[in-house]
């Protein structure tokens, strides 16, 4: 399975300007890896661009993908009635190849899918339930 971080162009610009050598120019920018690993993820999995609030869309939003109209034949199974109308909230099929996707917490699900659909409307928004940090890791981790 290979995996892109593509970058929006305000996100190429900010991080080119921090490391030019961590992105990959081109038609679909992205951020560079290097042993198949995104360059900026830690020995523990997480985004070091998250503490500089760099941290691009595409992995704020991982592994949900959020539309204004459905994609599926069964749209009223990813319906997520929110403050301003319906969003349909798809959970990424490759999602499970992940080690910390079971690392979230189920009673959590509801606060994390509306965080990720207000980052879909707002890309900078910063993430609290969508994301993981050090302090959720287990203590044997560390």
């Amino acid at each position: 399975m290979k995996f892109e971080v593509i970058l929006r162009p305000y996100e190429y610009a900010r991080i080119f300007e921090l490391m030019p050598e961590a992105v990959v120019a081109g038609v679909k920018p992205s951020l560079r890896k290097i042993g198949g690993k995104c360059i900026f993820q830690n020995e523990y999995g997480l985004c070091n661009l998250q503490e500089l609030g760099l941290k691009p869309f595409s992995c704020k939003v991982w592994p949900f993908l959020v539309y204004k109209k459905p994609k599926s034949v069964n749209p009223k199974e990813a319906e997520f009635y929110y403050n301003d109308g319906i969003y349909y909230v798809y959970f990424n099929q490759y999602a499970f190849i992940c080690p910390g996707i079971n690392m979230g917490r189920p009673e959590e699900l509801s606060n994390v899918i509306s965080e990720v659909i207000e980052i879909y409307k707002n890309p900078l928004r910063k993430q609290k339930y969508s994301t993981s940090s050090l302090v959720h890791l287990p203590a044997t981790t560390i």
